[in-house]
């Protein structure tokens, strides 16, 4: 098994157990067989673009010379790093890139306490369901995004609303310029036509809290480095011997499994006709908190 036979990957980094000199640990996880597994680790001096093109031509350069086909993995789901979603675009055009809604979510949110609306949220149920509706946006198919965010920001509700908090016109603002008309495109953070495993990047987080506990120490020296890194790919070895052999894909929490099917279920009364944009808007958004 390698990286090429997965079209699923994962990419993060964490940079509490990079060894001096190096800034961060970048690794790239596939799913195999229902699986994530970590395929690939990389320690990077600099998170500037060029640095994170020589990994991506690195591999695809091996994999080129071992399998003789091009790398194009069907698609990665990565953070809201600009350096790195340009190298994937230019180094894998072809490949679709899925950001993490996790982290759509985190930068709004520090963008609410950024502009002092944290108590407002808290304590006015109106300005919590604009903003949640905001923030769960991403739900609605993608061609009707950039209209229905337009016509939330000019409702007369959200107009009065902006005159008694005119924090909320510079939030409104912040999400425009960013993700309805910025550097962060529609169809980079938008879920409608994902599942809750490509939703976010959990797998790549909780793989680097299992790592860093495993590490225990900020900034090992190499050696220590090396050799928890051989213990991980005597795991990963042996993970997929186990799934080669029939094992058990990995199971969702009841939790998320719960909160999947009642999305399924909202997409479903939407393309059924039983709700409209707005009934299915207003209830995907009271579970956006989860995520």
């Amino acid at each position: 098994m390698s990286i090429d036979q997965c079209q699923q990957l994962y990419m993060d980094a964490t940079f509490r157990t990079a060894p001096r000199p190096y800034e961060q640990v970048f690794t790239i996880l596939g799913e195999y067989y229902g699986r994530v597994l970590p395929l690939a680790i990389v320690l990077m001096t600099n998170r500037a673009i060029g640095h994170f093109w020589q990994v991506l031509q690195v591999l695809q350069r091996k994999i080129r010379r071992a399998t003789g086909s091009e790398w194009e993995p069907e698609a990665i789901v990565c953070d809201f790093e600009q350096a790195l979603i340009t190298a994937i675009q230019t180094e894998l055009p072809n490949t679709r890139i899925e950001g993490c809604y996790f982290h759509f979510n985190q930068s709004l949110w520090r963008h609410v306490k950024d502009l002092g609306l944290t108590r407002a949220y808290r304590n006015h149920e109106r300005v919590k369901k604009l903003i949640r509706k905001v923030m769960s946006i991403g739900f609605l198919p993608t061609a009707i995004v950039r209209n229905n965010f337009a016509l939330l920001r000019t409702e007369n509700r959200t107009r009065r609303l902006f005159r008694r908090y005119p924090g909320l016109v510079e939030f409104f603002n912040y999400v425009f310029n960013n993700y309805i008309n910025g550097n962060f495109p529609v169809t980079l953070w938008n879920v409608y036509d994902r599942d809750m495993d490509c939703r976010t990047n959990n797998n790549a987080e909780g793989f680097h809290r299992a790592w860093n506990n495993r590490v225990q120490v900020r900034h090992p020296n190499l050696w220590i480095f090396i050799r928890h890194l051989k213990d991980l790919q005597a795991q990963t070895n042996q993970g997929i011997r186990s799934m080669d052999n029939g094992g058990q894909p990995t199971r969702r929490r009841r939790r998320w499994q719960r909160l999947e099917n009642q999305l399924q279920r909202l997409k479903t009364d939407y393309i059924n006709g039983v709700r409209d944009v707005q009934r299915y808007w207003n209830a995907v958004s009271h579970l956006v908190t989860t995520f």
